[in-house]
């Protein structure tokens, strides 16, 4: 009880923290919301107000081709200038004035001084041909833009569905309108103001092409660091232009214009440096002594079931195998790892009840021949010999180690009287080897002594007492001349000669 308190108080503080975090959270993005409503309302009125500034140069304009209807090529250029110095959004001016059908012959001559070949032209399909007789014309009489629009001079805009509605509308409410520039991007609007001479008489129109990127973007859409734009037609999904880092998120606020070019557009305003927070690392925090308990509970069970495992195959009567590492050919394991190893296949034999042997193995007359060979020589007999015996002994579980007094010692499980045979063989090999290097000279060949001890573990032994019987039995072979096999076991004794 005490633990699962323990570990309830850090998930009440994490569900404690996620809740604050929350709630502050959503605090924050409606402060946000109305942070960036306010916003777009001002960005909207100063689009307003850049729209409406950049239109009211024409005016000035207006008035001056009001007191001079048939202005020169070179007065309209001087005034165009002017105009498109102040607003250079204005791409393109054309001066439309309303000629009547008694007025053409003497419009067209006076144009002729500068145009030779100047004459009324209206499209019929792909060709343009001379402009039949009706009662009132509307050509483009003079042009200054950033295109060549003197191909255009003459055309009769009388009969251009769009843009005599344009013309009509805007004598309808006697103030500008606006209308859709073919051939142009979807951005791009005509600006048509009409204008008047004396009360009632309609002297022409004219009109400036203009693009609201270019209006739109360099000054407002580009002025607030953290805030992205994009201007949409109220009437289409798709943004007609927008800032580079403009993305449409769940805060992003909407302010209608005015209606431009004869549809509603309005102003998206969304934050670039806000997103939505992550507020459950709180909770993650207060959940994480839960999960390492809960891993710490698991990793326990798994070792319970192990040890319960091993406890069943002891049980059963199946002792462990022993995996000594695995050394050189010509290397013994150290004598500490001789001494564990014998400890434990003692403790397994008592469990499974299956005998153990002990081989004890050393030279005769070690000394006369490491004098007489020297070491190096003498070392690559005990090599070969060693080698030898690990072509013999190859079970998994058979150890052979260097024991505590030098000697060359052999752990074999499982093993009673055939241990004697095995140490026979090993006797007779030396001998016939005729080490060393295989020669027989003056000085006689090897011959080694092995005492060899068999014990079944009981309760009231170990492995010191069959330690002890490999002893002996290796100290009498020694005693009786060397060159044979003494085995002590439980049930025989054995003299191998």
């Amino acid at each position: 009880m005490r633990w699962f308190a323990i570990l309830l108080f850090p998930l009440l503080v994490g569900l404690l923290s996620a809740g604050a975090a929350w709630w502050g959270e959503r605090h924050q993005q409606q402060q946000h919301r109305q942070v960036l409503a306010q916003h777009a309302q001002v960005q909207g009125e100063a689009v307003n107000w850049r729209l409406r500034t950049t239109l009211e140069a024409l005016y000035p304009m207006a008035l001056m081709l009001a007191d001079s209807p048939r202005p020169s090529a070179e007065r309209f250029r001087y005034l165009a200038e002017s105009v498109q110095q102040r607003q250079p959004q204005l791409q393109s001016l054309q001066w439309i004035p309303k000629v009547l059908a008694h007025e053409r012959l003497n419009w067209e001559q006076r144009r002729r001084g500068s145009l030779p070949h100047f004459q009324l032209r209206e499209r019929q399909g792909a060709r343009w041909q001379p402009v039949g007789e009706r009662p009132w014309y509307l050509p483009i009489y003079h042009a200054h833009g950033d295109e060549p629009l003197a191909a255009h001079l003459g055309q009769d805009l009388a009969i251009e569905p769009r843009s005599l509605a344009a013309f009509t509308r805007a004598r309808l409410q006697r103030s500008l309108v606006f209308s859709r520039a073919s051939g142009h991007g979807p951005d791009t609007l005509w600006a048509v103001l009409p204008v008047w001479g004396s009360p009632g008489q309609l002297l022409g129109y004219l009109r400036a092409r203009l693009s609201l990127s270019e209006l739109l973007i360099p000054d407002v859409l580009s002025a607030e660091q953290g805030m992205a734009y994009a201007l949409q037609s109220a009437s289409s999904p798709d943004l007609l232009l927008a800032t580079p880092n403009f993305q449409r998120r769940v805060d992003t606020q909407t302010e209608p214009l005015p209606a431009i070019g004869g549809q509603q557009w309005q102003l998206l305003v969304s934050a670039i440096d806000w997103g939505p927070r992550w507020y459950g690392l709180p909770l993650l925090l207060g959940l994480l002594p839960w999960l390492l308990a809960a891993g710490g509970l698991a990793i326990g069970q798994l070792l319970r079931l192990h040890w319960q495992r091993r406890q069943t195959q002891q049980s059963d009567g199946v002792a462990p195998v022993a995996q000594p590492f695995r050394w050189r050919e010509d290397e013994l394991a150290p004598p500490a790892q001789y001494d564990e190893v014998l400890a434990a296949e003692w403790d397994a034999g008592r469990r499974s009840g299956e005998p153990l042997c002990l081989m004890l193995l050393t030279l005769d007359d070690p000394t006369v021949f490491q004098q007489a060979l020297g070491e190096t020589a003498f070392v690559q007999c005990q090599r070969a010999l060693i080698r030898h015996l690990r072509q013999r002994v190859r079970r998994p579980r058979d150890l052979m180690a260097q024991d505590g007094a030098g000697r060359i010692a052999l752990v074999l499980p499982e093993t009673t009287e055939n241990a004697a045979v095995l140490g026979q063989a090993l006797v007779d090999w030396v001998r016939q080897a005729k080490l060393p290097l295989g020669r027989d000279d003056g000085l006689g060949a090897m011959t080694v002594s092995i005492g060899v001890a068999v014990m079944i573990p009981g309760p009231r032994s170990d492995a010191f007492q069959l330690q002890e019987l490999a002893d002996q039995a290796l100290y009498r072979a020694t005693q009786d001349g060397g060159n044979r096999v003494i085995c002590f076991g439980s049930h025989a004794h054995l003299r191998i000669a």
